[in-house]
């Protein structure tokens, strides 16, 4: 008697243990070329995006429900927000999503938006990453985040973090000297930076102004050699409170 219980016991974990392997996350592993897995999971997926979660919230008891605010759109509906689902359990597949941080969203159709998983390709965005390559089949892709428009002197706070630029734009004459002065609340291991271009789109702006910086990069100045807009792009690692101001003279 004492022998049928304990290979009934050891049965038992046994199935115990093969049912929480059967139900475990598990993602399908290829050594094809970086370029073939995009485009594979590109023509997979009904929605391809990127843009900054605002908010994480329970849907129900296994999933969670994601609110991202438009970026780039390279597949699907332009839409300014989108409700992505994913499962709360990252044994489940769920991605595990962060409210301030931006993302590059591999999307399929639910019954109620779009969900994701984190077999998907979903992951922080990053401009020298798939997006170069999304960029080849999506030629009209723009820059939708929206450009501040800088007066004269004025600072402006704000807070940005992850792989997300936030964008500013000053209108300047030739002879005139441009003047952009940061600073930022945070430890030595919060870094801020900006860049200025004619570039009116962050992902067109390769040549920038070569200016004269001075503290550490958080001043930079320049003497304007044709009227025009002029683009401020600023980035930061791993998320800061920063103010910019820019002073023209």
């Amino acid at each position: 008697m004492k022998k049928f219980i304990y290979i009934s016991l050891a049965l038992s974990i046994i199935f115990i243990a093969s049912a929480e392997k059967t139900f475990a996350c598990s993602c399908m592993v290829t050594n094809s070329p970086i370029e073939a897995q995009i485009k594979k999971a590109f023509t997979d997926s009904n929605a391809v995006f990127s843009g900054e979660v605002i908010e994480v919230k329970a849907k129900d008891e296994n999933t969670i429900s994601v609110k991202i605010r438009k970026h780039l759109i390279w597949k699907g509906e332009d839409m300014q927000e989108f409700v992505v689902t994913t499962s709360s359990e990252s044994s489940m597949c769920g991605y595990n999503f962060q409210v301030g941080t931006k993302y590059l969203v591999y999307a399929n159709r639910s019954a109620d938006g779009f969900s994701t998983t984190n077999c998907s390709r979903t992951r922080i965005f990053d401009k020298n990453g798939d997006a170069k390559y999304l960029e080849k089949w999506s030629p009209d892709l723009k820059d939708t985040t929206p450009k501040v428009r800088l007066k004269n002197g004025v600072l402006v706070k704000s807070t940005i973090g992850g792989e997300a630029h936030e964008s500013y734009v000053i209108r300047v004459r030739k002879g005139q000297t441009l003047k952009v002065q940061t600073s930022w609340k945070g430890d030595r291991d919060r870094n801020v930076r900006f860049f200025v271009t004619r570039a009116a789109d962050f992902f067109s702006s390769d040549t920038t102004i070569r200016g004269t910086e001075t503290y550490d990069g958080k001043n930079w100045q320049y003497k304007i050699k044709k009227t025009g807009n002029y683009y401020i792009y600023v980035t930061a690692y791993p998320t800061a409170e920063y103010t910019i101001k820019a002073t023209v003279n």
